[in-house]
């Protein structure tokens, strides 16, 4: 019998006292301390799925997640690539953009808890909906259970698919650990405390979970684009298949593209509508050209806005400290360049503040695609998928069918249409730009860049100090800061956990 460590094996002498085995009960997991005083939650009607269903939408599923879900996540790759400054004072920050990111950072063990939180929550109808079903026996609807279990596939997929992005191999989590016993409780352990799997493991299982979500999850309601359709499953699988890893398949991200771009979706004729809002009214949703996007009102909000820039609603409230995600001269460089004004000024408002941390406070650059509290936090739109099926048309060698997808994007802005390169890494190169500009702020340039490998973001990214004094000195790149530490707090829960290389 292995030999459990005192806090852990006491945690569970404990608890045996008190728990008993049910019949269908609440996913538990290591983010949670196993204590004396733990309690497990049985479901059994259809009332009880419902309620499941409908939280994943709500305030208290996606709704937490949302604020390190996106915050968090376009530091982590805007602020680790070139598009922005940190923005703070903060420790935690400046380590983030200088490369020098320790196990002990709040915001990487934050985001860690958040999402594996999430993951819980969509076990909890996972793993329990189809015993459910046949236990209630006024419950008929097939159809339905099935979409309900499509729907959290969906975000589980989604989750999985950010943690193993930033962290590489995660505990991945697809049961719901037993009551403990006297008798499984080496079983229990590593239910409870398991180990990271391999990062391939968790790429098989969330393209299982997605194909399922892609026959049974509802299609797409162009007045509610905060529900998770098959075009958003669709999307999600393109994303995959373009890793840079072992099941990297141009043809399939050709596929999924092509099934996202047949449910009906179009360009918003005006790039800034999809972060626009009416100052006597609310905050504009459901744009033609987004896929799936997090949704709020202006009763309730989000305090993302003024994370970055202040609430249009709020006169200002919340506009007298500094703010993450500061653009960066190089990404104003690369929209003048361009002659890109549509997209900047959808991007980068000036305004005058109290600090001047990286630029005269009486003109100061702040990230605008999140302007008010009931924006809606937009996670896949048309245009990405339109920037990545050209990629796989360039790496199928077809220059020509990329080079109209990405003057598909530029046209929608005005800009000169590009010409067919004469070779595929100038495509590759055209190609990144332009989601860069395209795409700004929304979670992709770090990922993007590392996607074609080290040498490509080593390229971009370690010497950006000597461009501009206003960085941070960057420790360069190497293999390991491809994914994060994992937080020390989760090795000190789960002695099964074993650090990233190079932390």
């Amino acid at each position: 019998m292995k030999i459990l460590n005192f806090t852990v094996c006491l945690s569970l002498v404990l608890l045996l006292a008190s728990c008993e085995i049910d019949l269908m009960p609440k996913t538990s997991f290591y983010d949670k301390d196993i204590s004396a005083d733990s309690t497990q939650t049985t479901y059994s009607t259809h009332a009880d799925m419902e309620g499941l269903r409908n939280s994943l939408y709500g305030d208290d599923d996606l709704g937490k997640v949302s604020f390190v879900a996106s915050l968090y996540y376009w530091v982590m790759s805007d602020v680790r690539a070139d598009n922005a400054y940190n923005g703070t004072a903060h420790a935690k920050l400046r380590d983030i953009e200088s490369n020098n990111i320790s196990a002990a950072n709040e915001d990487v063990a934050v985001t860690w808890t958040r999402y594996f939180q999430q993951v819980t929550n969509a076990n909890n109808i996972i793993c329990n909906i189809d015993s459910v079903f046949n236990h209630d026996s006024s419950w008929t609807d097939e159809n339905e259970k099935n979409q309900w279990k499509a729907e959290a596939l969906i975000y589980r997929a989604w989750l999985w698919s950010r943690l193993t992005e930033l962290w590489g191999a995660v505990p991945m989590s697809t049961q719901i650990p037993p009551a403990i016993s006297a008798d499984n409780i080496e079983k229990v352990y590593d239910l409870y405390y398991p180990k990271a799997t391999p990062v391939e493991d968790i790429y098989k299982q969330i393209i299982s979970d997605l194909d399922f979500a892609c026959r049974w999850a509802p299609d797409t309601d162009p007045k509610n684009k905060g529900e998770f359709s098959k075009a958003f499953a669709h999307g999600l699988l393109a994303r995959l298949y373009a890793r840079n890893s072992s099941i990297r398949d141009w043809k399939k991200v050709d596929e999924e593209c092509s099934q996202v771009e047949a449910c009906g979706y179009m360009l918003s004729p005006n790039y800034d509508d999809l972060w626009g809002y009416d100052p006597n009214g609310d905050a504009y949703r459901n744009n033609p050209e987004t896929i799936f996007e997090l949704q709020t009102n202006k009763s309730h909000g989000d305090r993302i806005a003024y994370m970055l820039y202040y609430n249009q609603y709020s006169n200002k409230d919340n506009f007298t400290w500094e703010k993450y995600l500061t653009p960066s001269r190089d990404l104003i460089s690369a929209f003048e360049k361009e002659g890109d004004k549509e997209r900047e000024a959808s991007t980068i408002k000036w305004d005058a503040c109290g600090w001047s941390r990286y630029y005269p406070s009486s003109r100061y650059a702040f990230d605008w695609k999140v302007r008010t509290n009931a924006s809606s936090i937009i996670y896949m739109r048309l245009a990405e998928i339109y920037l990545l099926h050209a990629e796989a048309l360039a790496a199928e060698g077809d220059l020509a069918g990329a080079t109209e997808y990405v003057n598909k994007v530029r046209r929608r802005v005005h800009l000169k249409e590009i010409v067919v390169p004469s070779d595929y890494n100038s495509m590759v190169d055209l190609i990144l730009h332009e989601r860069r500009l395209e795409l700004a702020f929304e979670g992709f340039r770090f990922f993007d860049l590392a996607r074609y490998g080290l040498d490509k973001l080593k390229s971009t990214c370690d010497d950006m100090q000597s461009k501009d004094a206003y960085w941070q000195t960057r420790r360069p790149y190497t293999e390991d800061d491809l994914v994060l530490p994992i937080p020390q707090t989760e090795l000190d829960k789960n002695p099964n956990l074993k650090q990233n290389e190079g932390y």
